[in-house]
C-alpha cells in the first residue's frame, strides 16, 4: 500500500494539509515499532487534549496552540495507523469517539477559564456550555438520521457541496464549512493567538447553534416526508 493513501482526502484544510501529513510520519513509524498501535495514538491525543485545556486555563496560549495541533496530529495518526496495519476495531472506534467528546468538554472549560481572566463574568462559562451543548445536539440529531436511514434501508440523501471531480484544495475547503473537530481547533488557535478568546466563545456557540438547528431541520424534513408517504 502507498503510505500516503491512508491520509483521508475527505477532510478539513488543517487536517489534510498539516496534521494529516505529520500524522503520516507517525503511521509509517508504527509499521516498524510494535507498541505504536492506533489506541496508543488515541491515548496520546487524549492526554494532549486534556493538557491543552489546562494550559489554556492557565493562560499559556502559545504552548496550548502547539499542543492542540499535536492533539489533532495524533487523532489523525490513530486512523491512519489502523488503515495502514489493518487494525480497525470496534473498541478503537468507540474509544476514539468518546475520548474526543471528553476533549471537547475539557477544552471548552479551559478556554472559558482563560476568558474569565480577561472578562470576569459568568457569561464566558455560559457560552462555553452552550457551544458544547449545541455541538452534542448536532451529533445526536445526525446520529438519529443515520439510524433512521439504516432501519428503513434508505440511501443517504443529504445534500453535499463536495463533488468528486473537485480539486483537493476545494474539497478540503468545502469540508471545512462543516465545522468539525479540525475547524474548531483552527478557530481556537486563531483567536488564542489574537488573544480574543471571549469573542471566540461567542462565535463558537453561535456556529454550533446554527449547525445544530440545521441538523434538526434536516431530521424534521426527512421524518415529516417519511410519515406523509407512509399514510398516502
Amino acid at each position: 500500500m502507498n503510505l500516503k493513501e491512508v491520509i483521508k482526502k475527505e477532510d478539513a484544510l488543517l487536517t489534510y494539509y498539516c496534521a494529516g501529513q505529520i500524522a503520516n510520519l507517525f503511521a509509517r513509524l508504527a509499521t516498524k515499532i510494535k507498541f505504536l498501535t492506533p489506541n496508543f495514538f488515541t491515548t496520546l491525543s487524549f492526554i494532549l487534549g486534556i493538557s491543552t485545556a489546562i494550559l489554556f486555563a492557565y493562560n499559556f496560549n502559545y504552548i496550548a496552540c502547539f499542543t492542540l495541533l499535536f492533539t489533532l496530529v495524533f487523532d489523525c495518526a490513530d486512523g491512519q495507523t489502523a488503515r495502514l496495519l489493518g487494525k480497525k476495531s470496534q473498541f478503537g472506534h468507540w474509544y476514539d469517539y468518546y475520548s474526543d467528546k471528553i476533549k471537547d468538554i475539557s477544552l471548552a472549560l479551559g478556554l472559558a477559564i482563560n476568558a474569565y481572566h480577561v472578562m470576569p463574568t459568568a457569561g464566558v462559562f455560559i457560552f462555553a456550555f452552550l457551544a458544547v451543548a449545541f455541538q452534542f445536539l448536532r451529533n445526536i440529531t445526525r446520529l438519529n438520521r443515520q439510524v433512521f436511514e439504516l432501519e428503513h434501508n434508505i440511501n443517504k440523501s443529504e445534500p453535499t457541496l463536495i463533488k468528486k471531480d473537485t480539486n483537493q484544495f476545494m474539497r478540503c475547503l468545502k469540508h471545512s464549512t462543516l465545522f468539525k473537530e479540525a475547524d474548531r481547533y483552527t478557530l481556537f488557535i486563531i483567536f488564542a493567538l489574537l488573544k480574543q478568546i471571549p469573542l471566540m466563545l461567542i462565535i463558537y456557540a453561535g456556529l454550533e447553534f446554527c449547525y445544530a438547528m440545521s441538523s434538526a431541520y434536516l431530521n424534521y424534513k426527512k421524518f415529516k416526508k417519511f410519515d406523509a408517504e407512509k399514510h398516502e
